[in-house]
């Protein structure tokens, strides 16, 4: 288990440590640490894998003084090793470091304009009090477009291509930058009556500057949009969810009408809507289930969407619990 989690790290650890001297880090092995020590790394590395940034400052807390203490104590080939165990630490540090600054950012994609072609735009919002410069690996953008005919049938496509975001991005304390990623052309909405796009901008490995340094930056923060395209001939109106939860239980009213109600809610609303839906499908048997289904995959964006009637009613019974 613990060799992956050395492969994972091991970019990280030469990224995090910047050296003025122009020497490279050494590579990071546990089998050179002090047995006295090994643990304490073990759980930094098991920690740092999790995600669990807390508990590993809090190993770091506890480690960091520790060596520094023993590299006083020390000479020759043990202060060496101590040393290097020291400095290992201090890069890990920087690792949280990393993570705390992208921790600081949100991320949004924005998209404006009609028809075929349309622009899209990053929008970053720092709450970090200082100047960061933003170097992000390469960036791929996933789009996905749902469909929805008259009748509740559906189809899906999807695609994604590479965006490239050439030079550093500086933002400035608590402030909000915009970055323009250029056109992209909407997917065919058909016969459809509704096409929900939705996207997501993944960044690859990179590095976050601040003050003359440089922290590795591997997770970043995913920026999403999303995008409801309907056809010319259906008002783009904002209904309340009421004009659709209000006759979902109506079997006088088809199917189109149904659809035309859900395609024209606001993509704000969907959550309010979902969570609306808890009393109908709690009470519908599965011929009135096969009408709302349509319907709650149209609003719901998680992935994978629940399937059936039961798990439907586990999906949402979580959503209304917060």
């Amino acid at each position: 288990m613990h060799r992956n989690l050395f492969c994972w790290l091991l970019p990280l650890l030469l990224i995090s440590c910047v050296s003025h001297s122009g020497l490279e880090p050494a590579p990071f092995h546990l089998a050179s640490v002090s047995p006295r020590h090994r643990a304490a790394f073990v759980g930094l590395l098991e920690a740092l894998e999790g995600q669990e940034n807390k508990r590993a400052g809090e190993i770091l807390d506890r480690l960091i003084p520790r060596l520094k203490a023993e590299m006083e104590l020390e000479d020759g080939v043990l202060k060496a090793e101590v040393d290097w165990q020291w400095v290992a630490a201090k890069r890990f540090r920087r690792i949280l470091m990393g993570r705390e600054r992208l921790a600081s950012l949100d991320f949004t994609l924005q998209v404006t304009g009609e028809k075929g072609r349309r622009s899209m735009s990053l929008t970053i919002k720092s709450h970090w009090p200082g100047v960061l410069v933003l170097q992000p690996g390469p960036a791929i953008l996933e789009q996905h477009a749902w469909l929805i005919g008259r009748g509740g049938e559906s189809s899906e496509h999807g695609r994604s291509r590479v965006v490239s975001i050439d030079e550093p991005m500086e933002i400035g304390p608590l402030a909000t930058l915009e970055l323009d990623l250029g056109v992209y052309r909407s997917m065919s909405l058909g016969g459809a009556l509704g096409m929900r796009e939705t996207f997501l901008l993944r960044m690859g490995a990179g590095g976050v500057h601040e003050d003359g340094e440089i922290y590795p930056a591997q997770h970043w923060p995913d920026a999403s949009g999303m995008r409801v395209s309907l056809p010319a001939f259906l008002p783009n109106g904002v209904l309340a969810p009421s004009e659709l939860l209000g006759r979902v239980e109506d079997a006088g009213l088809g199917m189109p009408g149904l659809v035309e109600r859900v395609v024209r809610i606001s993509p704000e609303r969907y959550g309010e809507t979902l969570r609306g839906f808890v009393g109908p499908v709690n009470r519908a048997t599965p011929e009135m289930f096969a009408r709302m289904e349509p319907l709650l995959r149209w609003l719901c964006a998680h992935d994978p969407q629940p399937s059936g009637l039961e798990a439907w009613r586990a999906h949402l019974a979580r959503l209304s619990q917060g």
